[in-house]
């Protein structure tokens, strides 16, 4: 399993102060949850400022955005001619094909766990493109309806009709995707002749849903993903303990990750964990606080107190075999523990009634241990004691030290 993270490198577009603070936490996250995984970080600002320092182990490329012809249109390096240029020949040329398998990720998606990379093996060597749909269809449907007449003679491609995908996280073999995105911007260009780039409900994201959804040139190829692979998160909209990408993508949304960038700094010693946990209701609605997880370490164990439901995931010291975990259960509030190792789901225990459960199982040559704790919905959510075992020469250990 640990080699499954080194087929993907993964793509990431920065430029401007908020994106470049963005990038780095996005970057440092999506390491965590997958160590080893190969990224190339774009710094797309005029005068580089990103450096090697603040991206370990990244290939970090400077690529000026070039007046292009979406450029003459949208005005170079602005936010919406970055929608079409992350996809440009101009930036596919400079980062390597090292890997079976290519991603792009937005600078706003902080995964809270790892993700089921080893799922999307099969598909993408069968040159399936990995994406999910959008949230926002109904009104995607509404803006295409008014200006069909516009988009669809100019870009002479059946698929406008959805459903909308989310342009946030793409998967795709590197050889085999039906020339994605040469088909891309293919139609990103057609579009900037015709002066229509305005018109695109949803920017980028409208010519995606016209290569990959119904009656589209690559229709065939399209693996929809799940929403918490990718799941849009603001104050009022929160994907629970089950989300692996929380995507803060509008402004007040970017501005709450920024405000509590310490929190979402992951933790760079193997005593620390990282996650999802339950902050009590507010209007009926739970909520969560996102990112570091401390704990104590006593007794060959670290300790949390954490009320379900919660994720917690911790990266294994080097050479484990084995782990241990175990909850000391109050009031009978935890239904069950849901045990993912580098993402994939392995086994469930579940709470039949009592006061603690304790288990041992094989990493199988994983590294990441993600915990789910899903609460007795019948009961009031009360703190439960959770631990996992851990060996005391290892505290403060920096994680660059462990392979």
């Amino acid at each position: 399993m640990r080699e499954v993270q080194k087929l993907f490198r993964f793509r990431f577009i920065s430029r401007g102060k908020t994106a470049n603070h963005l990038t780095q936490l996005a970057v440092k996250a999506l390491q965590w949850c997958h160590p080893g995984v190969r990224v190339t970080v774009i710094d797309a600002n005029d005068e580089p400022q990103l450096s090697s320092e603040e991206f370990p182990g990244v290939d970090l490329l400077h690529v000026i955005p070039r007046n292009d012809s979406v450029a003459e249109r949208l005005g170079r390096g602005s936010r919406k001619h970055l929608f079409y240029w992350r996809h440009s020949p101009e930036v596919l040329a400079v980062v390597p094909r090292d890997t079976e398998f290519t991603a792009y990720m937005d600078s706003d998606i902080l995964l809270m766990r790892p993700m089921d990379l080893s799922s999307l093996i099969d598909p993408l060597r069968q040159g399936r493109i990995a994406v999910l749909v959008d949230e926002s269809m109904l009104v995607y449907i509404d803006q295409l309806r008014e200006r069909a007449y516009t988009m669809s003679p100019v870009l002479n491609v059946p698929g406008t009709g959805g459903p909308l995908l989310q342009g946030g996280l793409i998967f795709s073999h590197v050889e085999d995707d039906g020339n994605l995105y040469q088909e891309f911007w293919r139609l990103a260009e057609i579009a900037a002749a015709e002066d229509i780039l305005n018109l695109l409900p949803f920017d980028d994201m409208a010519l995606l849903t016209a290569l990959l959804t119904q009656g589209g040139k690559l229709w065939k190829r399209w693996l929809p993903l799940g929403y918490e692979w990718n799941y849009i998160t603001a104050a009022d909209q929160d994907p629970g303990v089950f989300a692996v990408g929380a995507h803060y993508g509008g402004f007040r949304a970017k501005a709450l990750v920024l405000d509590s960038s310490n929190r979402f700094t992951v933790p760079n010693t193997l005593e620390h964990a990282w996650g999802s946990t339950s902050s009590g209701c507010m209007n009926g609605q739970r909520r969560f606080l996102r990112g570091v997880i401390s704990g104590l370490p006593k007794d060959g164990f670290v300790h949390y107190r954490l009320a379900p439901p919660f994720a917690i995931s911790w990266i294994a010291q080097h050479d484990t075999q084995s782990v241990t975990i175990e909850a000391q259960v109050q009031y009978g509030c935890l239904g069950s523990m849901l045990v993912h190792i580098d993402g994939r789901y392995r086994f469930c225990l579940k709470n039949e009634g009592l006061t603690r459960i304790c288990h041992e199982f094989s990493l199988d040559g994983g590294r990441v241990i993600t915990v789910i704790a899903v609460p007795n919905t019948q009961a009031d959510v009360e703190v439960i004691d959770f631990r996992r075992n851990f060996f005391h020469e290892n505290i403060g250990t920096p994680l660059a030290s462990q392979p």
